[in-house]
């Protein structure tokens, strides 16, 4: 059954809380309750605050994350540490996330779309979040193409290796319920269920990958009916993938260990980096694409690039035009010609 949301679990309208709140007290079923949560919270934002609205943000795990060691994370902040030309008119600070022990999904809906959307998953070498260069502003630049989109706050810093879960398994725990959440409720968010597609930059970019190698296999126990969806995305794009291959070497052929389940069951895949990356080899997209095609997976768009480095985003903070810079365009052929 699912369980009442606690009333942190997000920011609506007062209308929505009210009319939650007393469909609890009048008796309805509790997860009728929780649907109609859902349901309001989106209508809520969307008349508001029109498409795209980050305002409002869905907490994942209500009654807490799975196998989340207590008191490992001090309070969540929020800084602008990561230069400017962020933000809907290029003019604010670019922000960091640091110390999320509750992942959600900010929601930036469209309604004159063909029905996809994306998760984003921002990078931040599983230390904190590049919220605004890899996250909101990417979801803003979904939205100008008419594809809905979410921002997954995952959990950071990196938890402690536990027995039984895979390296960097909370992120992938939250990765993988943020899925099954969208796709449980594809119709109240007005989107297709079969185009629910991730993508991550960075560390987001092992995160997209480890969730498209693995989705065969949940890993945290069922929380609610939602969890009955696969959590398989319907594509997956890896912008400047971090950490894919064994020991984070560029001189290996071997995919990182936690990634060696990849079948041909692997979502249709775009690629996307420089080869003057300093921080995540160009290898990494390299040899990803090279295991994508040896098991039979459906054939990756890849696009390599001279120049641009590591961490571009949407090259907000670049001086000058660099090819990189036309990633959204390349992306966007990529989507229609998935249809």
């Amino acid at each position: 059954m699912i369980r009442r949301p606690p009333r942190s679990t997000l920011s609506s309208s007062s209308a929505a809380s009210d009319v939650y709140k007393r469909q609890v007290r009048e008796g309805a079923p509790l997860a009728m309750a929780c649907s109609c949560w859902l349901v309001l919270m989106l209508l809520g934002s969307l008349v508001r605050n029109g498409a795209g609205s980050s305002s409002d943000q869905i907490i994942l795990f209500p009654d807490g994350a799975p196998n989340d060691p207590a008191n490992f994370t001090g309070p969540e902040v929020r800084r602008g540490d990561d230069g400017n030309g962020c933000g809907p008119n290029r003019s604010m600070a670019c922000d960091h996330i640091y110390n999320v022990s509750v992942p959600t999904l900010t929601p930036f809906l469209v309604s004159n779309g063909t029905g996809g959307a994306v998760i984003i998953a921002p990078g931040g070498g599983y230390s904190d979040l590049a919220w605004s260069k890899e996250g909101l502003d990417v979801a803003r630049m979904f939205n100008s193409i008419a594809v809905s989109a979410f921002v997954l706050k995952y959990r950071v810093p990196d938890r402690p290796d536990t027995t039984g879960l895979p390296k960097y398994w909370a992120p992938l725990q939250d990765a993988q319920r943020a899925i099954s959440v969208i796709r449980a409720h594809a119709e109240q968010f007005g989107v297709d269920p079969s185009k629910i597609g991730f993508i991550g930059f960075s560390a987001g970019g092992h995160l997209s990958a480890h969730l498209s190698t693995t989705w065969r296999h949940r890993i945290y126990p069922m929380v609610d009916a939602s969890d009955k969806q696969s959590p398989r995305p319907s594509f997956a794009m890896l912008l400047y993938p971090w950490s894919i291959l064994s020991n984070n070497n560029r001189s290996s052929t071997a995919l990182t260990s936690e990634l060696t389940g990849m079948d041909n069951s692997h979502p249709v895949t775009f690629i996307s980096q420089n080869a003057d990356d300093p921080t995540a080899w160009v290898q990494n997209s390299l040899q990803y694409t090279l295991h994508l095609m040896a098991v039979g997976a459906a054939n990756p768009t890849v696009h390599v690039y001279p120049l641009g480095g590591h961490g571009f985003g949407l090259c907000q903070s670049f001086k000058q035009f660099e090819q990189v810079c036309d990633w959204p365009k390349a992306a966007q052929k990529f989507l229609q010609d998935l249809g």
